[in-house]
């Protein structure tokens, strides 16, 4: 046999012999348990990474995966013991609520899927079929919190001796809140008054649970209201209970909401808006990103939007990413020109009569309304919600 490299290493005396080391499952890493059972073409993108939940791990198979799915479930649960159950996304997010179809391929398939986690200090208990919940958000979270507070980015939201309590107490409004990834670590470091919305009942349900579980309830505000509504509801708090921020989170359709903020009254400061949007553009720059995104923003607004700041949270699909784009709501004067004042000319622009011009009558402020004419035929429309129609500009 050819001499051993360690041969130079040892005394004249020294006698080399090669004994078997029985290896069994237990000693595999998950890496080499996938390698073992899956086809030599499959090990290069081999699923040995997944999102952890709780105690749920969630995974995105590719078809080429699937007829071997039961096997890499059992190797996920058994390579990692802080996890009970695996799960497999099997159709993409369509619900309102952005929940997803899935399927059980490891641990207990009996319909529990309520799990809880830890995120920065805070503790979340959720339904992970019934909410959405994405931990790859963890860093976003952090992020804005600490931007609302004026803090540099990396504080923990875990109430200790070392944190110091923001030099000015702030309101702000979640208009998606989900179940308080945003709303609970602001409650917790900045106990004035977080108003904390989401319309599925399972979300508020959750979040409820939530505020509880951090013993935020002093500080936590929560509702179960359309966007838009909660929005509205904003508009009837007096100037000093009004929120300094307000966070839109549903990247697919946040952007759409933004009018209803076109009738913010004069006697309120406008507050700073951070809305999550998705975007295609060819290059993920946020100076790009930001050409794609103001005409949608000042579109939903009706006026121009000023200065945006534009932050690139993380790709869901090639040249798309989610940004979350921050800046102050323009001043009532600008907003007032979308709704105008009786005896001006405006468009329906949602709705029935869509396409018709019409002239203002009468602006029911309490309800968020307006009373319209078609000028062409003297129809009169007698409850056009403020979004559902704009001024015309001269």
């Amino acid at each position: 046999s050819p001499p051993s490299p360690l041969s130079p290493l040892l005394p004249p005396t020294a006698v080399l012999s090669s004994l078997p080391i029985p290896t069994a499952y237990a000693h595999l890493s998950l890496p080499s348990v996938l390698r073992a059972f899956l086809p030599p073409h499959l090990h290069a993108a081999a699923p040995s990474s997944f999102e952890s939940v709780g105690s749920i791990a969630h995974v995105n198979l590719r078809p080429e995966y699937l007829p071997y799915k039961l096997l890499i479930g059992r190797a996920l649960l058994d390579k990692t013991p802080a996890i009970s159950k695996v799960v497999n996304k099997i159709a993409e997010i369509s619900s309102q609520f952005r929940t997803f179809p899935m399927e059980v391929i490891a641990g207990a398939d009996d319909g529990d899927f309520v799990t809880t986690l830890r995120e920065g200090g805070v503790r979340f208990r959720l339904d992970f079929s019934r909410v959405y919940w994405n931990s790859r958000l963890q860093y976003e979270h952090r992020r804005l919190v600490d931007l609302i507070l004026g803090k540099e980015h990396g504080g923990s939201s875990k109430k200790s001796s070392t944190t110091e309590a923001p030099t000015k107490r702030l309101i702000v409004a979640d208009a998606m809140a989900g179940i308080g990834p945003f709303a609970i670590p602001l409650g917790l470091e900045n106990p004035e008054s977080i108003l904390a919305n989401d319309l599925n009942p399972d979300s508020f349900k959750y979040l409820q649970e939530n505020i509880i579980l951090n013993k935020v309830s002093s500080a936590v505000t929560p509702s179960c209201l359309d966007g838009r509504e909660f929005i509205h509801s904003l508009m009837s708090r007096a100037p000093s209970k009004t929120p300094s921020h307000v966070i839109m989170n549903l990247p697919a359709t946040a952007v759409e909401f933004l009018d209803a903020f076109r009738s913010w009254p004069a006697a309120l400061p406008p507050p700073t808006v951070h809305v999550y949007c998705f975007v295609k553009c060819q290059s993920l720059d946020a100076s790009d990103a930001e050409a794609k995104i103001r005409p949608r923003v000042e579109a939903a607004l009706g006026c121009a939007a000023g200065e945006l700041a534009v932050h690139l949270v993380r790709d869901v699909a090639p040249k798309k990413p989610m940004c979350c784009v921050s800046f102050r709501l323009p001043e009532a004067d600008d907003l007032s020109t979308i709704v105008g004042k009786p005896g001006d000319t405006v468009v329906v622009v949602n709705g029935y009569g869509r396409g018709d011009e019409c002239e203002l009558v009468e602006v029911k402020v309490d309800d968020f309304v307006a009373v319209l004419k078609v000028l062409e035929t003297g129809e009169l429309l007698p409850a056009v919600e403020y979004e559902d129609f704009s001024k015309l500009h001269a």
